[in-house]
């Protein structure tokens, strides 16, 4: 198990570093675009993405961290039955 104070070693901050290039690489082609739903979808990818480090931290800072791993995932696929419908009426 992971402890709170745990620090990130110098190859893992390169592997941060590389990944971010990597969504700036790809969000390149739309920088400057007047269309709409470019924008709109970059926006849709962006959000997706933060989301999804969100439910990262949220296990990880309650006692779904202790929970096993069969576990935590019926929690995020029960609260995806439960949401992702509305979502995709919006």
């Amino acid at each position: 198990m992971v402890g709170p104070n745990e620090r990130l070693a110098r190859v893992q901050w390169l592997g941060v570093a590389v990944a971010f290039a990597g969504i700036v690489a790809a969000f390149a082609d739309g920088i400057g675009a007047r269309d709409r739903e470019t924008l709109l979808g970059d926006a849709c990818g962006a959000l997706a993405a933060l989301l999804w480090a969100a439910t990262t931290v949220l296990i990880r800072a309650t006692q779904l961290a202790a929970a096993s791993a069969e576990k935590t995932l019926l929690y995020q696929l029960a609260i995806s039955a439960a949401l992702l419908p509305l979502a995709s009426v919006a």
